[in-house]
């Protein structure tokens, strides 16, 4: 397989995704402020008749409208790459501080989400072609 959009790796998978609007409160583990809204949404992905759904924010300059699938689906494959690295590297990488409890709750965000869309893409190839196959958005 060549490199495609996340689109037509989504066609070519049969994967479908629905969204639903939540709320619009700012990531849990995040300071609430009024400042930084954000739109929360459930996001329902379904191929060969299994689910995976997953909570994605979104800023409030969209509007309210509805994160795009092909969106969602390319974070999670870039954060599937935070899922090799050990928490130092990932901090060193993304600026976080070794001793911060968030950046540790983000590293295991991204690990635990990994193993959950490799669980639904059934097949470690088809994580690799999602991950190292498609454009990034």
């Amino acid at each position: 397989m060549g490199t495609v959009t996340v689109s037509e790796f989504m066609k070519r998978n049969k994967i479908t995704c629905k969204s639903v609007w939540v709320d619009n409160k700012s990531r849990p583990w995040e300071k609430q402020d009024p400042k930084y809204i954000q739109d929360h949404w459930k996001v329902t992905f379904s191929m060969e008749g299994r689910r995976m759904t997953v909570d994605f924010w979104m800023g409030s300059g969209h509007n309210g409208k509805s994160p795009e699938a092909d969106g969602v689906l390319d974070c999670l494959a870039s954060d599937s790459h935070c899922s090799s690295m050990s928490f130092e590297d990932f901090c060193s990488e993304f600026g976080y501080d070794t001793d911060s409890r968030n950046a540790e709750r983000t590293w295991k965000a991204c690990r635990h989400n990994t193993n959950r869309l490799q669980k639904f893409l059934v097949t470690g190839k088809r994580l690799a072609d999602l991950v190292f196959n498609t454009e990034r958005l």
